[in-house]
């Protein structure tokens, strides 16, 4: 009894006055989903204040959730975001970081690890940058939402992750077994001594069998969409 009540994926929301709407819930995704064109919020890291910026604009210095899936990408904008603005879309991008889409606009080498855009390039004033931006995604379940949230960290951030997730494989747990505390640990820049925030990892408690098998289902449903997101400025502007 226990068990199945851990299986249970969704529980409908209440209006507020405390009534069920769950008829909207009772045919499946085909209801909720109908007529939306879903969006994966993202949880953005705000610099300045060391500070996550969850969805609904709220400011948040730590979290937790579980990790549902993690995937590296990369794109390339020919033009600079501090002389374009921002909002347009790469002219080439990867989304697992070893070969350019098919779609891309302009490909600028068969494979990311060959292309000049990934390596160290020079600036005029003598700063070091690679042109491709090189993130790691992560879609992350959390209480009391219907919708994965997605975290997109920049490199160091994202060797953080690594040596998280490589740590639970070593003891055979899947970071999709256990709840991951989210927080920011400050640092600083190697060439212009900038600071900035690094997200670090922290192992929560791990999943009965029941809810790990919820995080199963959840995966089944969600990837079809994760697998369709398309990499944007918003996530890469840091």
């Amino acid at each position: 009894m226990k068990e199945e009540k851990e299986k249970k994926q969704i529980e409908a929301p209440k209006d507020s006055q405390g009534a069920e709407v769950a008829i909207f819930f009772n045919d499946g995704d085909k209801t909720i989903l109908s007529g939306v064109d879903i969006a994966i919020p993202q949880i953005l890291i705000a610099h300045q204040t060391g500070t996550y910026i969850m969805p609904d604009l709220s400011a948040a210095q730590t979290f937790k959730g579980v990790i549902l899936h993690a995937h590296n990408i990369r794109a390339f904008w020919p033009i600079p975001f501090e002389q374009s603005g921002g909002g347009e879309p790469p002219s080439c991008f990867s989304m697992d970081g070893i070969a350019p889409e098919y779609n891309s606009q302009a490909v600028e080498a068969p494979k990311c690890a060959q292309c000049p855009k990934s390596t160290f390039n020079e600036k005029e004033d003598g700063t070091k940058w690679v042109p491709c931006r090189m993130k790691k995604r992560l879609y992350i379940l959390m209480d009391n939402t219907l919708i994965p949230y997605r975290l997109t960290l920049p490199v160091m951030s994202g060797e953080n992750f690594n040596q998280y997730g490589s740590n639970l494989i070593a003891k055979g747990v899947p970071y999709q077994a256990v709840v991951t505390l989210f927080s920011l640990a400050s640092s600083r820049s190697k060439i212009k001594n900038i600071p900035y925030y690094k997200t670090a990892f922290q192992q929560g408690e791990t999943l009965t069998p029941g809810q790990i098998g919820g995080v199963v289902e959840a995966w089944k449903k969600w990837m079809p969409i994760i697998q369709k997101e398309t990499v944007t400025s918003q996530e890469l502007e840091d």
